[in-house]
């Protein structure tokens, strides 16, 4: 039932937030709703005569309809520079920064939970010292500044490299800090001292106890790595020259093609709600242990 519920709230989410990308862009003074409803609306950039403020085939509910109706015909719109179809345009840039995504963010977890487990079970001080100044460091740097300083110090010709580093190092310290927080917390627990009291020692302890708890940290982390990583590749890609959907994004604001920023906006806010959905079913259907979720009784 409550997976069902997350499903349905995912759905209204999704309805409300294509509503709300089209209101905003509607209200653009320009022309960009005749791109998104229809192809002939290409002829007013040959046009010298001044355009009017907005397209107005109808009344603004009438082109909400058409907008919806372009979102199901899988087209998406039409692009103002291109004439392409904007979705196959976002799908042909998709697979170089999804890949690059999947990468970091497989680095950025195996980072962050190292950076976290450094901080809690070090035994040394000075290592402890510097893991917190490390993130501290990394959380004060700007994402293009790393970019920047990488692409300098690197032979050329690994740009996918360069970006998946830029993206982890970026990323990895909001999830220590998560990570940490919440390791921090459970060594105030009773199950915590008993293990102790067992013989254990910390590190132990940390790994066969507490970072199983973690499980629920990276469900919830995901919604807002993926609005820090979406910020980031708008700047990294055109640095770097990768021709993914931050270029694309970068190009298209630009050329002022806006059929195809309000698709990208469609499909960057469309996979944040749908992660964020994943989580709660998942939290729904998961059993609690690999939450972190314990019951303690008095």
């Amino acid at each position: 039932m409550r997976g069902f519920k997350a499903l349905l709230a995912t759905l209204v989410a999704l309805t409300l937030y294509s509503f709300l990308v089209f209101s905003l862009y509607w209200t653009i003074p320009s022309d960009p709703v005749a791109g998104i409803l229809n192809r002939s609306s290409l002829t007013f950039l040959h046009s010298t005569s001044p355009q009017p403020l907005r397209h107005t085939p109808g009344p603004f509910w009438k082109q909400a309809q058409l907008f919806y109706e372009h979102i199901l015909d899988g087209t998406w719109g039409v692009s103002f520079w291109t004439g392409s179809s904007v979705l196959r345009l976002i799908l042909d840039r998709a697979p170089h920064t999804l890949w690059i995504a999947l990468a970091s963010l497989f680095v950025t977890y195996c980072l962050g939970i190292g950076l976290a487990y450094l901080q809690l079970g070090a035994n040394n001080r000075t290592v402890s010292f510097l893991t917190r100044s490390s993130i501290a460091l990394l959380l004060s740097i700007p994402a293009f500044c790393t970019c920047i300083l990488l692409f300098i110090l690197s032979p050329a010709g690994i740009s996918h490299l360069l970006a998946v580093l830029v993206y982890s190092l970026s990323a990895a310290p909001y999830l220590a800090v998560l990570v940490y927080t919440h390791l921090k917390a459970e060594t105030q627990t009773p199950y915590f001292q008993a293990a102790l009291a067992k013989g254990l020692n910390l590190r132990q302890v940390i790994r066969k106890h507490l970072l199983p708890s973690v499980v629920g940290q990276l469900l919830a982390y995901l919604p807002f790595w993926w609005a820090l990583w979406v910020g980031t590749s708008l700047v990294i890609e055109p640095i770097l020259q990768i021709p993914g959907m931050g270029l694309l994004a970068f190009e298209s604001f630009r050329n002022q093609d806006v059929a195809v920023l309000v698709g990208l906006a469609l499909f960057y806010g469309s996979v944040r709600i749908l992660l964020g959905g994943l989580r709660d079913s998942l939290f729904a259907l998961t059993h609690e242990k690999w939450l972190g979720v314990r019951a303690y009784e008095p």
